[in-house]
């Protein structure tokens, strides 16, 4: 079954939650956590690719509230996209690496923050290549930490009434995910229930 159909009434928010258990509300790695099963609801699951993580949580924060419900079908791609695969994560890598330098293209007034992150987030990719998978594992999550800084260096720098920098922002953000989380598995009866389970809590809200 499609978790995703079972949550789509669910509303995410911005910020961690770590009452989302009681309440039915949380952001997009909360609501990862919950339907993991995980005993502790925080934004760091490590079911989901260590990649792919930061940038979740920055358009988590990022996107408007209407926005934001556009992460929903990423919710059950995330969930069990870790890997320590190196030919996977690298490939995963390229469109966070281009994220990064769109964005360092955008801080024009913090240009030299924003192309170091970007710089940095390429010289990591080239690494991974190079370096055994323990390493690169490491370079690589690294990598995707300062395509985030990249991400807030630029949103600092153009102004905040620019609707057009963050619709650029948000639609980059959403291919990024389309291009590197997997397509979802078949979950099992106890990942629906939970999801379902999930779904109550919100009503209940």
């Amino acid at each position: 079954m499609n978790i995703t159909e079972i949550i789509k009434p669910i509303t995410l928010l911005s910020g961690s939650h770590p009452d989302t258990a009681q309440t039915g509300q949380g952001c997009f790695m909360n609501v990862v956590a919950y339907l993991n099963g995980e005993a502790q609801i925080t934004d760091q699951s490590d079911c989901v690719c260590y990649v792919m993580r930061p940038l979740l949580i920055f358009a988590n924060d990022f996107m408007t509230s209407d926005e934001r419900q556009q992460l929903v079908p990423f919710i059950e791609r995330a969930m069990g996209s870790r890997t320590d695969d190196k030919e996977i994560i690298t490939k995963r890598l390229a469109p966070v690496v281009a994220f990064a330098n769109q964005q360092a293209k955008s801080a024009n007034s913090a240009k030299y923050a924003a192309n170091s992150a970007a710089e940095y987030a390429a010289n990591s990719a080239a690494k991974y290549a190079a370096e055994s998978a323990e390493y690169a594992a490491e370079s690589a999550k690294y990598a995707a930490e300062c395509a985030t800084y990249a991400a807030k260096f630029a949103e600092c720098a153009v102004s905040a009434v620019s609707a057009e920098y963050h619709s650029s922002t948000v639609s980059a953000l959403l291919e990024l995910f389309d291009e590197g989380l997997p397509l979802a598995p078949e979950w099992g009866v106890q990942i629906e229930a939970r999801a379902q389970q999930f779904v109550k809590l919100t009503e209940r809200s």
